[in-house]
């Protein structure tokens, strides 16, 4: 089995870099191949013990797993086998989550949640503005590197977070990781 590292939440206050297996690919599926990872402050809230998402979602603390896997702002290169459809990768009762951030229409035909899967819109803040900064970095009026105050290799993960839990005394603003420095 094919393994890839990974930054693992041992326990609070605890994480370690790894290798983790890679399940194989099952049916239709999209693999995203990690270019960047950034810290975001939930990664850091979690790592002090809270979660976040239980907070956000159920309204009340729930443990985190030992051994989770942290880092959710990645950015890279996606592979989906060609013709599918987005519902299609889920399993039977699979939910498809839609990220709130622009106004373009989402084609979505009923016969792609047969199965009883679902559809849920997340959004953790009004992204009005988010069309507008999507052109303005595009443009490159917006200098997104001039965002990013450190840069660490994968491996140096457990450094990253120190950086991120004393960012006031490190000038810290974005702490991307990637997989080696470019």
């Amino acid at each position: 089995m094919d393994t890839s590292l990974a930054v693992i939440l041992e326990r609070p206050g605890s994480i370690s870099v790894k290798k983790i297996p890679i399940p194989p690919i099952q049916g239709p599926t999209v693999r995203v191949r990690m270019q960047a990872c950034g810290i975001c402050g939930s990664d850091v809230r979690y790592f002090s013990g809270e979660n976040p998402w239980s907070l956000h979602t159920l309204g009340r603390h729930v443990p985190s797993p030992p051994n989770m896997v942290l880092g959710h702002e990645v950015s890279g290169i996606a592979k989906s086998p060609e013709g599918e459809t987005p519902v299609a990768i889920l399993d039977k009762s699979g939910t498809l989550v839609l990220l709130a951030v622009h106004q373009k229409l989402t084609p979505l035909a009923p016969i792609w949640f047969s199965g009883e899967r679902r559809i849920m819109s997340s959004a953790n803040n009004n992204y009005r503005d988010f069309p507008r900064a999507i052109e303005l970095m595009a443009s490159g009026a917006i200098k997104v590197k001039s965002l990013i105050t450190h840069s660490f290799t994968l491996r140096q993960a457990p450094k990253a977070f120190q950086v991120m839990l004393n960012k006031d005394r490190e000038q810290a603003y974005k702490v991307i990781l990637y997989p080696e420095l470019p």
